[in-house]
């Protein structure tokens, strides 16, 4: 029978995992989404897109933010990783349902872009 003080002591089961932590930046995401398989790239563009919202800032600068990442990232920045993944569609044969969820892509940045216009010729 072993006195209760010799039982390996857990320490790690205090830990309560806090689903706080800081969620990472849009920029830092789109960093690393080119990195990403073809489908899986098109998929999160995808994903990403729908949730959008167009910025500007004083200077005219085109700036994104998403409800899932901390801080506004540059609309150009997300405009040519959509550029590259098209060129890899092209490059690496991609099947049809890629190239159909590519040009969704093509089809939400579109009305970003439009969107960000209207604010650029808004001047807000």
């Amino acid at each position: 029978m072993n006195p209760p003080n010799l039982l390996p002591h857990n320490h790690h089961t205090h830990h309560h995992h806090h689903h706080h932590h800081q969620p990472p930046t849009l920029t830092t995401y789109l960093t690393h989404l080119p990195f990403l398989p073809l489908h899986d790239r098109i998929t999160s563009l995808h994903h990403l897109s729908q949730s959008l919202t167009p910025q500007i800032t004083p200077t005219g600068t085109r700036l994104i933010t998403h409800p899932s990442f901390t801080g506004p990232a540059p609309l150009d920045h997300l405009g040519t990783i959509y550029i590259t993944t098209g060129r890899d569609c092209v490059a690496n044969n991609a099947d049809l349902t890629t190239r159909i969820l590519h040009a969704d892509v093509g089809a939400l940045l579109e009305s970003i872009y439009e969107k960000s216009r209207e604010l650029l010729d808004a001047g807000i």
